[in-house]
Parts: C-alpha cells; sequence; structure tokens
C-alpha cells in the first residue's frame, strides 16, 4: 500500500487496507518510500510505516508483490481498491477503530525512547498534569474542507477549553497542551490564552509555515496554500516523525478539543477510545469547536 496525503489520511488509508487484508486472508506490507517517514531516522526501516509502527509482519517478504492497493480509484489490473474495507459509517466503526488500534500496538523501542525523551523535555519530571486539557489546531490550507470555507478563529477553542474545563469541574490554573503543524496558530492561541494558564506544547512538531511566500494577513480567514504536506516534503519527513511524537504526548490527556474535520483529530479521537478509555473506565471527554460541527 503507498498512502500519500495527508498523515492522518494516510493512517486511515492504511487502517482500511488492513480491513481488507484480514477479508483476504494476506499481509499488508507498506511501501519503502513514504512522504512521512523521515529519510534519516527511517533509513534502515524495511517499509515507511515499520519506522514509526513496528513490522507489518515477522515473516520474510517475497520479492515480488503482484497486487497493490489503491484508495483513491479503480484501476485496472492487479490493483485492489480499498476504500470500503472498513465501513465509512458509522465514523467509530468498531472495524475501524480495531484497525487504527492493530497499528499503534507495539511501537518501535525507538520511538517509545523518544516519547520518553519528549515527555520529559515538555511536561518535566512529574509528567503531564491528570487534569491537562490537549488541543488540536488544523490551520494551514485546511480552510478548503472547512463547512464555510474559513478556518475556526482561535477563540472558539480558547472557549471550548473554558467550556470543557467548566463541565469537568476543574478550578485553578489549567495546563493546555498544543497540537499544531502552524506556527501561526500556535501564536495566536498564545495571544488568546489567558495568562494564567499553562500552554505547552513540543516544538518540533511545530511546522515553519510558507516561509518563501506570503501568506498576506496572519489570522484564521488567510486562506494559506500551505499544506502539511508540503511542509513533509520540504523537512525530508521529518515532520512525519515529530507528530508521531507529538500525538502519543497528547495522549497524556484524558480531556481533549478537536476539530473533527480534520483527520488528525479523528485519530486521536479514535485513540482515545481505544486506548485511553479502557484503561480508566470511560474517563475521557472530547469535543469539537463550533466551526467543525457539520
Amino acid at each position: 500500500v503507498w498512502p500519500q496525503s495527508g498523515l492522518g489520511s494516510d493512517l486511515h488509508t492504511y487502517a482500511r487496507a488492513l480491513c481488507w487484508a484480514a477479508h483476504l486472508n494476506t499481509t499488508l506490507v507498506g511501501s519503502k518510500h513514504w512522504l512521512w517517514a523521515d529519510r534519516e531516522f527511517c533509513r534502515d526501516a524495511r517499509t515507511g510505516l515499520a519506522c514509526y509502527f513496528g513490522p507489518e509482519t515477522r515473516c520474510p517478504l517475497p520479492p515480488v508483490i503482484k497486487t497493490n492497493y489503491n484508495y483513491w480509484k479503480q484501476t485496472p489490473g492487479d490493483t485492489v481498491f480499498v476504500q470500503d474495507a472498513c465501513p465509512l459509517e458509522p465514523d467509530q466503526s468498531q472495524e475501524r477503530l480495531a484497525a487504527l488500534a492493530y497499528v499503534f500496538r507495539d511501537l518501535p523501542p525507538a520511538i517509545v525512547r523518544l516519547a520518553a525523551q519528549a515527555n520529559f523535555r515538555v511536561f518535566g519530571p512529574a509528567g503531564a498534569p491528570a487534569d491537562m486539557i490537549s488541543i488540536h489546531i488544523r490551520w494551514g490550507d485546511k480552510w478548503k474542507e472547512m463547512p464555510k470555507g474559513q478556518l475556526p478563529p482561535i477563540e472558539e477553542y480558547v472557549e471550548a477549553v473554558r467550556g470543557l474545563a467548566a463541565a469537568q469541574n476543574l478550578m485553578g490554573n489549567l495546563t493546555v497542551f498544543v497540537v499544531t503543524e502552524d506556527p501561526k496558530a500556535l501564536r495566536h492561541f498564545l495571544a488568546a490564552a489567558p495568562k494564567a494558564w499553562r500552554v505547552l506544547w513540543y516544538e518540533p512538531a511545530i511546522g515553519q509555515g510558507n516561509l518563501s511566500h506570503s501568506d498576506g494577513s496572519d489570522n484564521h480567514l488567510t486562506k494559506s496554500q500551505w499544506s502539511d504536506m508540503d511542509e513533509a516534503h520540504v523537512s525530508g519527513g521529518r515532520l512525519g516523525l515529530t507528530a508521531v511524537i507529538a500525538l502519543l504526548l497528547t495522549l497524556e490527556s484524558r480531556l481533549f478539543v478537536l476539530c473533527r474535520i480534520s483527520n488528525w483529530s479523528i485519530v486521536i479521537d479514535e485513540l482515545r477510545l481505544t486506548m485511553l478509555d479502557p484503561e480508566c473506565n470511560g474517563c475521557t471527554r472530547a469535543m469539537d469547536v463550533p466551526s467543525c460541527l457539520w
């Protein structure tokens, strides 16, 4: 399988292809070359996906793999269309949730080690606070897929954090962990959040933005053409590695503010349901900002 889209979209493509492979009683392996695979970190990995998530199979691979899996369109020959391999509706179907959880079942020691180092760097020796709220802000070119053709204003995220904290009876100063690849979104959240909040982020996962072409005004109404895939290209796949580490840090929370129009927010939510909730008897909560409600 050769997923080459946004990182969240690629993981969903791969998870659905896993469902298809299970139906066919066959083994699914990824390509060596993947947009999101860090060229340096993943140079010795058998496949791009295996670099971050462990080997797809412990068995030796044949020299020639005859069947290709294509997510986007039906093509002749040996290509199999896999978009419907896992049910698309409901969004939280058991097949879809189980497939994504399987991808994260046994992370390589190198990824676990990087995540532990990042955890110490971001949260300190005491680790993440128990009532930390994680938020995912997908700006960049996501306006193209938004219902009104505009990015959610940062004020919606601030108010959503306030609302979620109030609903959970959180008193005192809050700790908020921000996940975003857009440095503009982080700047805006830092400016809008109450000064009493402790706002944290994983710096290596914050992209550079479009440094070579001005996006015009620096706000959520800017219709930027710069995408996370552009960032992945210019970083040599490094953004994929740092995004996975940031995702693992995000899962230190039990409370989430998301935009579940974004595949990355959906990935966070699916891992919340499959990895966190079973460990704490359903203690997690997630909400969308208003602009991300259809």
